[in-house]
């Protein structure tokens, strides 16, 4: 093993992230040495450069960062969604923090989030503060929450709406229902 390659695999192991990715195989020496000149030469964060470089995929990328900072992972899809978990926390927030509500547990006052950054502890306490739940983060892949807010959150809003209509077309029954025992009865 030469010079190069041993400041590259002490490099590699002094970012966590580059360490899972290296343990797992998803990265090559020569990528990590990119990576990290790159970093050097342009004081650009690791992740924006794997991100740029699209060497691996979002789903191992989300992994990795989640096992390197010690934050669960869950696979969006793989979860079952609690609808009142949905409505504890309001789409426009959801949106700007990339967060995704799925389950609420009420016994704790806990509110459990698919985020895009965990990290993000302003966020957390913004959404903690909006729902009065404390909130446990998980890493997701960012297109599945993505993909899950708008799908979730159109799906909410349409029940809404159609819980609406059927109250006001209950309510014009029920006076047309009055209009016509009314008219009956010669009242009219």
């Amino acid at each position: 093993m030469n010079d190069t390659m041993i400041a590259s695999a002490q490099a590699s192991y002094s970012s966590p992230l580059l360490k899972v990715l290296v343990t797992k195989g998803a990265l090559t020496d020569d990528q990590v040495n990119q990576i990290l000149l790159e970093s050097m030469n342009s004081s650009r964060k690791i992740e924006d450069i794997l991100e740029e470089k699209k060497w691996v995929s979002e789903e191992v990328f989300t992994q990795a960062k989640a096992e390197a900072n010690n934050v669960p992972f869950l696979k969006v899809g793989d979860i079952g969604i609690s609808p009142e978990a949905l409505t504890l926390l309001p789409e426009g927030v959801a949106r700007r923090y990339k967060m995704f509500p799925f389950a609420v547990n009420k016994e704790d006052n806990m509110l459990s989030v698919a985020m895009i950054d965990p990290l993000d502890l302003a966020a957390i306490d913004f959404a903690q503060q909006k729902t009065g739940f404390r909130i446990t983060a998980y890493y997701a892949v960012p297109s599945e929450i993505e993909r899950v807010i708008a799908e979730k959150y159109a799906q909410s809003l349409s029940s809404e709406v159609t819980e609406a209509l059927e109250e006001t077309n209950q309510a014009k029954d029920e006076k047309k229902a009055a209009q016509d025992l009314a008219s009956l009865s010669g009242q009219v």
